[in-house]
């Protein structure tokens, strides 16, 4: 939902773009465990790197 601005901003420029989230909570279960989400946070920033070592989305 946050990217909803930047994706019409980047659109209408003729920019790519991507965006990543880290999900700091787990669908369905009603008490959030506080430790979670320092963790959930460097987790996603660590498979964005992964990820981005095989795939380059904007390369040519």
């Amino acid at each position: 939902m946050e990217a909803a601005g930047v994706a019409t901003a980047a659109h209408s420029h003729g920019v790519e773009w991507f965006a990543v989230h880290g999900v700091g909570d787990v669908a369905g279960i009603q008490e959030v465990d506080e430790n979670s989400i320092p963790y959930a946070r460097p987790v996603a920033a660590r498979f964005v790197c992964g990820a981005l070592e095989f795939c380059r989305p904007f390369a040519e």
